[in-house]
């Protein structure tokens, strides 16, 4: 056989070569698809279509079009199962809480989990009244029979004084039956002297010889 002779057959196996390896290159898997768009993945020699590249097969990856989305995926807070475990953002999430009268205090008995906080909701419980925009923790504290810092205590450290019911308006208050205000509610009196608030007559006043009606001497 001359040179050019073997130069020719050469060259055809060569081209036949590389016409088998482009055919092998694009052959297709179980979906159809080309395995060269995205990649295989699997055990022991096995090869599945993995489209994002992430190490996962299609049916085990519950998006195989992101590849931060996989099986080992940490997850985070964005609404999204990054792991595939079925759940959303779990253990990711903040609680909030609803800030009705927006004085920047939650109510405690008002609660969601999120990512992050929306209109309406803060991050802290510590409103007592989530109704009223005045009352809230480290508030001042006015005397009008409300706790306005959320202390517990109503009108601590204030002038406030003791008044006494006076049920038969006689002007004498009953000792067993008081409020503590800042000004004097309707039906009470400044004293505590009425042994009968079901007795309009004016207080018997005792002394060591008798009784003494009307306070007589």
């Amino acid at each position: 056989m001359s040179r050019h002779s073997l130069a020719i057959v050469l060259m055809a196996i060569g081209f036949g070569v590389l016409a088998t390896s482009c055919k092998n290159d694009n052959k297709t898997g179980e979906t159809g698809l080309p395995t060269g768009d995205g990649g295989s993945a699997g055990d022991g020699g096995t090869e599945c279509t993995d489209f994002d590249n992430d190490g996962f097969c299609e049916e085990d990856d519950c998006d195989d079009t992101d590849a931060a989305i996989n099986p080992d995926a940490i997850e985070i807070c964005d609404n999204v199962d990054n792991d595939c475990d079925g759940d959303i953002d779990e253990d990711v999430t903040d609680t909030y809480y609803a800030d009705s009268d927006g004085d920047g205090f939650g109510d405690p008995d008002m609660s969601m989990e999120a990512c992050e906080a929306t209109d309406g909701w803060v991050p802290n419980a510590t409103d007592c009244d989530d109704t009223d925009p005045t009352v809230y923790p480290d508030a001042t504290e006015i005397c009008d029979g409300i706790d306005n810092d959320c202390d517990s205590d109503i009108d601590e450290d204030l002038d406030s004084a003791t008044w006494y019911a006076d049920n038969d308006g006689d002007g004498w208050g009953n000792p067993d039956d008081s409020v503590t205000a800042c000004d004097q509610p309707t039906g009470y009196v400044d004293n505590d002297l009425d042994c009968d608030d079901g007795d309009s007559g004016e207080p018997v006043i005792v002394s060591q010889s008798g009784p003494v009606s009307g306070g007589g001497g």
